[in-house]
């Protein structure tokens, strides 16, 4: 039976059913169509017509009203584009709705194909308590069925404040809600928070990949064109941190093996994706994630495109957010290797120190030099131009 025959006031079905309230309460009626009690859509000329074209007679109900009245009795009218009629039980209740990505016609009970996406929405903005995108893999919805819950039932409702985590270091998310983002762990916690915890004892006691190296030019540098200045995200890896949730693109540049195997013999730069931690312990193999420890975390496209051999020690830079001014997050440091070869495979992605661990040390050897002679003021240009 065509899709377009459920719900449309007429059984077509020999047990009706195809217009039962279960199947089509969750139906969204068009605007130029009038929605039966139990959720059907029907002609909106069909009102007060004399003839019952909803199952359950509902469009003949009420008739002493105006005709021209999209919603019965029984329910009320959403200011929504649609404006969806929902029965007077559910008004002040946070409806949920959602969508199947690339099959508007699909209906609640149809069989759909594995990764099938479903969109999640609420009618009020900012409650919805779960992921908006969920998947269907082996027969189930991953990660779960979200629900919408206004911020007021939630806002007193908290996890504790971490503690008793024995000096690790610790990260807090939450993942949905009106706290969306990143927040300190050492307070009361909303539902919904993914915490992140990494233990430094573990880490210095094994072979890490992590290794950085301050080099001291002696020499001005001129900014120019080709030339220009990087930061050290002295504060936090707050950039880096947003990079990693969003899947943001930094830059690197290097003159390391190409894809023809052979140095290159002029600078290369190409973009690299910010990869979660979760992701690239899954991808790597499980004799190297021993290299993804708190001081590093991985980037690139696992593609062919990557770092290679000649290319450590070479910066990493993200744009911070919101502004012009780059800064520099990560070292090339380590990639697997080819089977049998010392050679970088650009299949994986690559591990990169984190510098904003590094970030007192830096600072103690840049006070530790010396200043020799006074500024060139004449040397041009001079300075650069940066608009925060």
């Amino acid at each position: 039976m065509p899709l377009a025959n459920v719900c449309d006031g007429i059984p077509h079905c020999p047990d009706s059913s195809d217009e039962v309230g279960t199947l089509c309460r969750h139906v969204v009626c068009p605007t130029h169509m009038y929605r039966c009690n139990y959720g059907a859509c029907v002609s909106r000329a069909a009102r007060c017509d004399g003839l019952a074209d909803c199952v359950d007679a509902s469009d003949e109900i009420a008739c002493d009203r105006d005709a021209n009245d999209v919603c019965s009795d029984r329910d009320f009218q959403c200011s929504t584009v649609n404006q969806e009629c929902i029965p007077f039980a559910e008004v002040c209740n946070a409806g949920t709705h959602y969508s199947v990505s690339g099959c508007s016609g699909c209906r609640p009970g149809e069989v759909v194909p594995e990764l099938t996406r479903l969109d999640y929405a609420c009618d009020v903005e900012g409650t919805l308590q779960g992921a908006s995108e969920i998947y269907c893999q082996n027969n189930r919805w991953f990660p779960g069925i979200p629900s919408c819950t206004f911020s007021n039932e939630t806002e007193g409702i908290t996890c504790p404040a971490l503690s008793e985590t024995h000096d690790a270091i610790k990260r807090c998310e939450a993942m949905w809600g009106p706290h969306e983002g990143w927040l300190p762990c050492d307070r009361p916690l909303p539902v919904g928070t993914r915490v992140f915890l990494e233990c430094p004892a573990f880490y210095e006691r094994s072979k890490g990949s992590s290794s950085v190296m301050c080099l001291y030019d002696g020499t001005a540098a001129t900014i120019n064109s080709v030339v220009g200045p990087v930061c050290v995200p002295w504060h936090s890896d707050e950039t880096l941190l947003e990079y990693q949730r969003n899947g943001g693109l930094g830059l690197v540049a290097g003159m390391g093996l190409t894809e023809n195997d052979t140095f290159s013999p002029v600078l290369r730069v190409t973009t690299m994706k910010i990869i979660y931690d979760d992701e690239c312990r899954q991808n790597q193999n499980r004799d190297f994630r021993k290299y993804l420890t708190y001081t590093s975390f991985c980037a690139g496209w696992a593609n062919g495109t990557g770092v290679c051999n000649g290319d450590s020690g070479g910066g990493l830079v993200l744009q911070r957010p919101n502004s012009s001014i780059w800064e520099v997050h990560g070292v090339v440091s380590v990639s697997p290797r080819r089977l049998g070869t010392n050679v970088c495979d650009p299949n994986f992605y690559a591990v990169f120190t984190k510098v904003s661990m590094y970030t007192n040390w830096i600072h103690e050897i840049i006070e530790s030099i010396p200043i020799i002679g006074l500024s060139d003021l004449n040397q041009q240009p001079n300075r650069d131009n940066i608009v925060v």
